[in-house]
């Protein structure tokens, strides 16, 4: 039902407004219409996101999932992920930290920046709009760590571990605030990786996610002669 209702939604948005337009006897003015059309574009997104978390969660869950493991530099997943944010991101703040040049992660491109754009989303949608995400990276000899902090309310004492539920929804959160998907993709990637994800509150407001990759063996000498600072 969950689902159900965040597709109908949508939907029924992109429907309203696009009937709005076409049948238009000519009395809407220029903003009007633009209005109605941003609305189509905002819903679109809204089914875009939700379509692709479901093809990404049975693809977890079906158990044949491939990783293609690669030694990516940190800067190119975080880059990539924000690049690809998409309407959530536009005009807000999101504030980048590298602990030290050149840290690689080890994993799958495409997987690692679809956890961290489904981080970073969740992180916007529970910010209030003049507060910054921040995001950032750590790195050892044995594996990195990717952070993603924002200014909520935090999480409820014992739902720490219930969050990455698949269509789990925090007690109060209202309905259209997502179908409680994105959490549970973020693990289901982690926990490919063999890593390890958790949620912290904040000690001055808001929630913490942690997400550590283990190495699986040793970065290619040539990678680590392109990035100086990787041990």
């Amino acid at each position: 039902s969950s689902v159900s209702h965040d597709l109908r939604t949508p939907l029924a948005g992109i429907m309203g407004s696009a009937t709005t337009l076409l049948e238009d006897p000519g009395v809407l003015s220029e903003a009007e219409r633009s209005a109605l059309l941003g609305a189509i574009q905002d819903e679109a997104f809204r089914m875009h996101r939700l379509v692709s978390n479901l093809l990404d969660l049975t693809r977890l869950e079906s158990g044949n999932l491939e990783l293609h493991r690669e030694w990516i530099p940190a800067e190119e997943v975080v880059g990539s992920a924000l690049s690809h944010l998409g309407h959530p991101g536009e005009g807000r703040t999101i504030k980048v930290h590298m602990d030290r040049p050149g840290i690689l992660i080890h994993g799958d491109s495409v997987l690692l920046e679809q956890l961290l754009i489904n981080l970073v989303e969740n992180a916007l949608k529970f910010s209030p709009p003049n507060e910054p995400v921040a995001v950032k990276v750590y790195g050892t000899g044995k594996g990195a760590t990717l952070i993603v902090e924002d200014h909520g309310a935090g999480i409820p004492e014992g739902f720490e571990t219930r969050i990455f539920d698949k269509l789990f929804r925090l007690p109060g959160q209202a309905k259209g605030s997502g179908a409680g998907l994105g959490l549970a993709i973020c693990q289901g990637i982690t926990l490919a990786h063999g890593g390890n994800i958790q949620v912290n509150n904040r000690p001055h407001g808001g929630a913490q996610f942690v997400v550590s990759f283990p190495y699986h063996g040793e970065p290619p000498a040539d990678l680590l002669e392109e990035t100086p600072g990787e041990c």
